[in-house]
């Protein structure tokens, strides 16, 4: 049995929604854009790229914070 592939379109609707969401994850953006990545809507490709950016820092920062709570004194 073959997997259908979702469409351009349908990665379209999905990047559009993970762009929405405050709370996505770089995994999730990630996804997105590998979804969209032969879109023609370069806006969409670039926005994703900004918040998967954002979500990459927010993670590294958490971690950060993490490390100094857990070192000892």
């Amino acid at each position: 049995m073959k997997h259908r592939h979702g469409s351009i379109e349908e990665w379209e609707i999905i990047a559009k929604r993970t762009l929405a969401d405050p709370h996505a994850s770089k995994s999730e953006c990630l996804s997105a854009l590998i979804g969209v990545n032969q879109s023609k809507d370069e806006w969409l490709k670039e926005q994703l790229g900004l918040k998967m950016g954002k979500a990459w820092k927010a993670d590294l920062n958490t971690l950060n914070k993490l490390i100094r709570t857990d070192a000892p004194e």
